[in-house]
Order: structure tokens, then sequence, then C-alpha cells
């Protein structure tokens, strides 16, 4: 599986390598050059940031070229930051740029992402973009199936602007902002408070929408968990294959890509050994 699997591909360092570990945690740490496996299982676990020699070892184990091992030192520091609460938009540039995706855009910070959580934001800033928009709330409750009262409208424009996730241009119109995104596996109450309006977007259109102007589609199927990690970095490339294809400023309206991934059954009794074997 391992052949398959670049580390371009990862937005998480661990997830990487605990999808790329070729043998059990001790055997490995073994051939690494470590006598004993608890440097590398606590790596894997996430209770520790490898060192710049770990670096070096694992890159060369797993034979990286030079642009690979970059980017994994990369992904390492992006966690280093996190944790600190440091500035990660550098580092997220570097990282686009190595994996030459289209840039992820500005990092939110929680609370700046909190402020604009309900969903008539996103749409809002998709709709300034269409050819068709009047900055006219009346017009624009219409154009939102009357979902969201005038008040609202209005102080979701408002907030937008103030963040420079609404521009004007020289005439004074509106114009969508830079591109944005939100941190990936960080529990927030935003982030799910978010999703579950999105979630209930869906729901109304699998009833108010004919069937030739919406998608919805789902496969159940037997998994490995411990194919997660790859499962979750290809429905993420998707999602941003998906944007470069088919965003189009100047389209006629807005619509709404979402993708699901859990688990119907309980967690396969495990301890903590098992998780690294």
């Amino acid at each position: 599986m391992s052949a398959t699997i670049s580390v371009f591909q990862f937005d998480s360092f661990r997830d990487y390598l605990l999808v790329r570990r070729p043998l059990r945690v001790g055997a490995w740490a073994k051939r690494l050059g470590y006598r004993s496996p608890r440097t590398v299982a606590m790596v894997l676990k996430g209770q520790r940031l490898p060192s710049v020699e770990l670096m070096s070892r694992l890159s060369q184990d797993l034979r990286h070229s030079e642009k690979e091992h970059r980017f994994f030192e990369l992904l390492v520091e992006k966690s280093r930051r996190e944790r600190r609460g440091t500035a990660v938009e550098p580092t997220l540039r570097e990282l686009a740029r190595l994996r030459g995706a289209m840039p992820q855009g500005r990092l939110l910070a929680a609370d700046q992402f909190a402020a604009i959580a309900e969903w008539q934001h996103f749409v809002l800033r998709q709709l300034v973009s269409t050819r068709f928009f009047r900055e006219d709330l009346a017009w624009i409750k219409r154009r939102l199936r009357h979902k969201v009262g005038l008040p609202a409208l209005r102080s979701a424009l408002s907030r937008l602007e103030a963040l420079g996730l609404l521009t004007r241009d020289a005439q004074g119109a509106l114009c969508r902002g830079e591109p944005v995104a939100t941190t990936s596996d960080v529990p927030s109450e935003a982030i799910r408070a978010h999703h579950q309006q999105m979630l209930l977007r869906a729901q109304e259109a699998l009833v108010d929408d004919p069937v030739d102007r919406r998608e919805l589609t789902a496969i159940t199927i037997a998994f490995d968990e411990r194919e997660l990690p790859a499962a979750k970095a290809a429905m993420r490339h998707f999602r941003d294959e998906f944007h470069a294809r088919f965003h189009r400023p100047g389209g006629s309206g807005v619509f709404q890509l979402n993708l699901q991934f859990f688990e119907h059954t309980s967690p396969a009794p495990k301890d903590d050994s098992d998780a690294l074997h």
C-alpha cells in the first residue's frame, strides 16, 4: 500500500507516518537506530514531535526525495506552530507551493471562524461573485429562498467586510475576498455547528429540489480503520480537484458540495499497544 501513498496527500505528519509505517513500532524503531521504541511510539501517538535527527532518519528510511523531505519537515513545523498558537500561514503557503495544488488561502483564526460560522456567510461570499448579483438585501433574501431575514443578512455582509472576506472594487462594488481555510482535524464547536447547518441545507434540498438540480449519493462499505488517514486525505484531494474544475466566479448561482464519511459501528476493541502494532 505504501508505494501508492505520497506525503503530498497529507495535512498531518502523524497521519502520514501511521499510513506509511512499514513495520511494527518496535522493529521500525530498531531499524531507525533506536534501542528503545519509546521515542518513535510517542511520535506516532501524537505525544511529541519528531526531532530534526528523527525526521532525517524517517525520510531516509521512507526514501524521500529532497522535496518530499522538505514537505515532511513543514508538516512537523505546522504542528509545532499549532501547538504553540503561533501563525501557520507562512508554513501553509510553502506546503501549498511544494504540493503544487491550489493554495488553501488565509487560515481563519478560531474566533474569526466563529464569527461567520452560520451558513449564510459562506454562501454570501460566493453569491457576490455571480454575474447576476445585486447589492440589495431584498434581492439577496429572495435568492436565499427567504431562509435568512434582512437584519441577519445586513449583519452578515458587515461582518464579512470587517474581516476582509468581502471587499470593494474601485467602483465600490462588493467583491469576494481572498480564499480562506480552517484547520483540519481540530475539534471546534463553531466548525461542528457550521457542518450541522450545511447538513440541514442538504436535507432540505432532498425534499425541496428536483432531482436534476441536486445529486445525493452514498455507499456503505466494510473498512479497515488503519486506512482512515489515507481515506481522509483522498477525500480532501477530491474536494480540491472538484473546486479547481468547477468553481466559476461569474457563475449563475451558489451550490454546496458536502462529503461525509463516518462510522456506523462502534470502534473495534483494542488496547493502546494494538493502535501501533
